[in-house]
């Protein structure tokens, strides 16, 4: 092998060797441009799914804010109610004691005026005027007594539907709760669902879409019911157990006529 040979096998080699070491160099190269696509998508990833958490966070606070404040506003107008219906029964009990007053009042008058009327008589009716006047005292007394219980029974009847109303406000709320309660549930099972349809592949996902629009039938179904619930607060002072009240008559017996009395519905009656 001559000096030619060997210069043209020592370039071929170099060459090689150069070719080799540009080769490994582009490996490198290579490696390092994956590793750091491999890092850009693994934080892109990272931060999509810390955007997704943040996002799931914010809307369970924003569902959570929101049953706050339908429990508080059902709360608030359960409460109305109540005080409403105890300042109703207020003013009905004053209403009731000022009638009772004005009656005995008028009794008293009416008692007072008759008594004068014995006194004066002095004809010869003055035997019958005096058995008039006794008759009368023992009606009035005999009026005064029927309004006492009358008033004691409208009193009572009145407190006794004070006490249902509280026990049907009691009854409602507590229907009010189970209903809240049954909405917010379906709500969470809506809620895991539709986290295991993101997460399903293939079958598994068609069976959890199903199970989950199976829930949110039932979400809906338990909304309306709640809706249906609250709905169904009645105001105080609409009607009662004894019905519209009917007006009086309005008797005024002749002045000095000891034959003519008031009845308690406010007709006249004559002895």
């Amino acid at each position: 092998m001559n000096q030619r040979d060997k210069d043209v096998m020592k370039e071929s080699s170099v060459l090689f060797s150069l070719k080799e070491l540009m080769t490994l160099e582009e490996d490198r190269l290579k490696k390092e441009e994956d590793a750091r696509l491999a890092t850009i998508r693994a934080s892109e990833a990272a931060q999509a799914e810390a955007d997704r958490r943040t996002r799931e966070a914010e809307a369970a606070r924003m569902r959570a804010e929101a049953d706050r404040k339908l429990h508080e506003e059902v709360r608030a107008r359960e409460e109305a109610a109540r005080l409403e219906a105890m300042r109703q029964a207020e003013v009905e009990r004053a209403r009731v004691e000022a009638e009772s007053r004005g009656r005995l009042e008028q009794m008293a008058r009416t008692q007072a005026h008759e008594r004068e009327l014995a006194a004066l008589a002095q004809d010869k009716k003055k035997k019958r005027l005096s058995l008039m006047v006794g008759i009368g005292g023992a009606v009035l007394l005999l009026t005064i007594v029927s309004s006492g219980v009358a008033l004691k029974l409208q009193a009572d009847a009145k407190a006794d539907a004070d006490r249902r109303h509280q026990e049907e406000a009691s009854e409602h709320q507590a229907k009010i709760d189970k209903l809240e309660a049954a909405a917010r549930s379906q709500h969470d099972e809506v809620e895991r669902l539709k986290s295991d349809v993101e997460h399903a592949q293939g079958a598994a996902k068609a069976e959890a879409q199903a199970k989950l629009t199976a829930a949110q039938t039932k979400e809906r179904e338990a909304q309306d019911a709640l809706k249906h619930g609250t709905a169904g607060v009645s105001g105080p002072g609409v009607s009662g157990p004894a019905g519209p009240v009917k007006p009086k008559a309005n008797c005024k017996c002749p002045e000095g006529d000891p034959t003519c009395r008031v009845n308690l519905d406010g007709t006249c009656s004559w002895l």
